[in-house]
């Protein structure tokens, strides 16, 4: 794992708190974060450049798992 994903994932463990604690999101909210999180983080692979491309594929991605197929 590349130094830019670990703080990637440092500012998402931080995301996660500030939900929890400061927003009161519940438990289930902050897991679909973590499992979606974790999507993306996949999708991306080792490139950490973001474009649309890398955003729209993971919209993609996520709703056909919600929906199934």
């Amino acid at each position: 794992m590349t130094t830019s994903f670990l703080l990637l994932d440092q500012l998402f463990e931080q995301f996660c708190k500030e939900k929890e604690y400061v927003k009161n999101s519940s438990r289930h909210t902050i897991l679909f974060y973590q499992y979606s999180f974790q999507t993306f983080k996949r999708i991306l692979k080792d490139d950490l450049d973001l474009t649309k491309n890398h955003l729209t594929r993971f919209v993609l991605c996520r709703l056909c798992c919600i929906n199934g197929k």
